[in-house]
């Protein structure tokens, strides 16, 4: 079996979980990688066999999504012209982490897509959304990458095709400790504006991980590092706390460690909205500014325990749903059949 899946490679969260799905996949058939994005400090340990541009998502120096940078820094005509001149003849399945140019690519060309990530699970109604629901996010999250199956990552199973967070190997295989940094990941924001934040909280030592950092250095109470999976890891496991932005991995493996978790959601993206707000349901910490005053009021508050479920049951998903993609072709090639038969 011929396998293509695309990754989005707008944050490091889809690369990070493609770590524990290629390999999942290879057991099922050969597997050909495409990345599109610009916005990963990531990479993959595999051959990725198509690098596209895509679609990126740019941030403002305060946190916030820069929709005018994101227009003008994509290449829209390269990304349709990718869209129509992409084989999908080739695959025998096509899957998705939120990557459009496969999920695209199949829906010109007739081909079924599986869509697998965090982003799948806002096909549900029932997956937790913000008091001021947007027409614009909701239809991003829809028609970004559409797909015609899917299995969903959430911090809850909220509806049948939904798993729980899909923890990587070398996570679940951790010892955690508790020591006494706190690890900050707020990619959204300029390394400015949070070291002006820190500073101020002079009797905390900070871990920050930063794209815009290429060197490790120390400035007074904070070491900064670059995104690195490894070093992230390392330092995540032993952390009193972390603050991060309401992305989906990031928090999901701070929950599955026991640290003390506050999120601050990217303004102005509408999944990290969604995101904030089932973090919120669960017990999590949200705040919507990066605030010295009120991260140390967060400081001083006492660590609560929330439990968290993990998904070990989503390549069964995935092999009853390439099942049932191979049942429909053949009953559509026999329907073919009969047609030709009836009119030779």
């Amino acid at each position: 079996m011929h396998i293509l899946y695309g990754i989005q490679a707008t944050g490091n969260g889809h690369m990070a979980r493609a770590l524990e799905v290629i390999p999942a996949l290879q057991k099922l058939g050969s597997v050909d990688i495409l990345v599109s994005g610009t916005a990963s400090n990531l990479s993959l340990p595999w051959k990725v066999k198509y690098n596209f541009g895509g679609i990126s998502l740019f941030y403002n120096e305060q946190g916030g999504v820069d929709y005018r940078r994101t227009w003008k820094k994509n290449n829209w005509k390269s990304f349709f012209s990718d869209v129509w001149s992409f084989p999908t003849s080739k695959y025998d399945v096509i899957i998705t982490d939120f990557e459009p140019i496969t999920a695209w690519a199949s829906w010109v060309n007739g081909k079924d897509c599986i869509a697998i990530g965090h982003q799948a699970s806002f096909r549900s109604p029932k997956s937790p959304r913000p008091l001021g629901r947007s027409w614009i996010g909701e239809n991003i999250l829809k028609n970004f990458a559409p797909a015609q199956y899917a299995i969903g990552f959430h911090f809850k199973k909220y509806d049948e095709f939904i798993e729980p967070p899909l923890i990587r190997t070398e996570i679940r295989n951790l010892q955690p400790t508790q020591g006494n940094t706190n690890v900050v990941y707020l990619p959204a924001f300029g390394k400015d504006k949070i070291s002006r934040c820190l500073h101020k909280i002079t009797d905390e030592q900070w871990e920050v991980f930063h794209p815009s950092i290429t060197i490790a250095e120390r400035d007074k109470n904070i070491q900064w590092h670059p995104v690195s999976t490894e070093q992230f890891t390392k330092k995540l496991a032993s952390c009193k706390s972390c603050v991060m932005s309401a992305g989906f991995e990031g928090p999901s493996e701070a929950l599955y460690l026991k640290k003390k978790l506050l999120v601050i959601p990217i303004s102005g993206q509408y999944e990290q909205s969604c995101n904030a707000a089932a973090l919120q349901k669960m017990g999590v910490p949200v705040h919507f500014e990066l605030n010295t005053n009120k991260i140390q009021s967060w400081l001083n508050t006492d660590f609560v325990d929330i439990p968290l479920e993990v998904s070990n049951n989503w390549m069964t998903k995935l092999v009853n749903q390439i099942e049932q993609i191979k049942k429909e072709e053949e009953m559509l090639r026999l329907n073919r059949k009969k047609v030709l038969r009836k009119h030779a």
